[in-house]
């Protein structure tokens, strides 16, 4: 950044927060573009939800993968759930007011399987299980907010978009004893069907990484500021550091 290049560097950004900060520095002296390889930001299922996601009060992810020996020099918190840290971070504007974690070595030295529970403090919650030994793989996340849900498949890149229609109140009745009956209206179908709206989206299906790469170029181009900037690959690595701290000092097996 230096000499005037422009770099794209993999996640996590770097090694420790200092290393981070000497980057962003450096990048912002030079006028030089920093983008960090989060490359999940890059899925079309999350693409696809970017203008949909509003104030998300309970987010779940799920990564689970196969062993595989790459990565586990590190927990499995820098080696996987990183990408979602990032994820979510990214969706919920707010600062982290706490975190609970708990993990535990099955394999390698380190943590590879985690849970991760993060309060913000505008009350949204998440909910982030990883795993690197398990029998297949899962990449998962479930956004819930005022009347809407969705669920994103990141290795299928759809999304399925459950929208409430109308209040249950106005399709069933109650009477005096407290017994509750749905209204038959004549139209056919379930209770949910009416109650709730469902699409699935198929998003696009290009590989990440060209998606990723293409955006690169384009920010050069355009000198236009990364999708994920040096600041928020930062972020979500202090995010994995707490955590890891968390579940050291809090192992499951001693």
């Amino acid at each position: 950044m230096r000499a005037g290049c422009d770099v794209l560097v993999e996640k996590p950004i770097t090694a420790t927060l200092k290393e981070a900060d000497g980057l962003i520095h450096i990048a912002e002296k030079f006028g030089r573009i920093l983008q960090v390889g989060h490359i999940e930001r890059f899925n079309g299922a999350i693409q696809a939800i970017q203008d949909l996601i509003d104030q998300p009060l309970f987010i779940e992810c799920h990564r689970l993968a196969p062993y595989n020996p790459r990565g586990t020099d590190v927990p499995v918190i820098l080696d996987l759930a990183i990408h979602d840290l990032d994820i979510v971070l990214g969706f919920v504007h707010s600062p982290i007011r706490a975190i609970g974690a708990v993990g535990a070595p099955i394999i390698s030295k380190s943590a590879d399987i985690g849970n991760i529970r993060i309060e913000f403090e505008n009350g949204c919650v998440a909910n982030i299980t990883v795993s690197r030994v398990s029998a297949k793989a899962t990449r998962k996340i479930r956004f819930f907010q005022k009347n809407c849900y969705f669920s994103v498949d990141l290795l299928n890149k759809t999304v399925d978009v459950f929208r409430k229609k109308v209040d249950i109140d106005l399709l069933t009745r109650t009477d005096k004893s407290g017994y509750t009956e749905v209204i038959n209206d004549g139209s056919g179908g379930s209770l949910l069907e009416k109650i709730v709206d469902y699409q699935r989206i198929i998003a696009d299906q290009t590989e990440p990484l060209r998606a990723e790469l293409a955006s690169f170029i384009e920010c050069i181009q355009m000198n236009r500021t990364p999708l994920v900037s040096g600041r928020e690959g930062r972020r979500a690595l202090s995010a994995a550091y707490r955590i890891i701290k968390i579940i050291r000092e809090n192992p499951i097996f001693s």
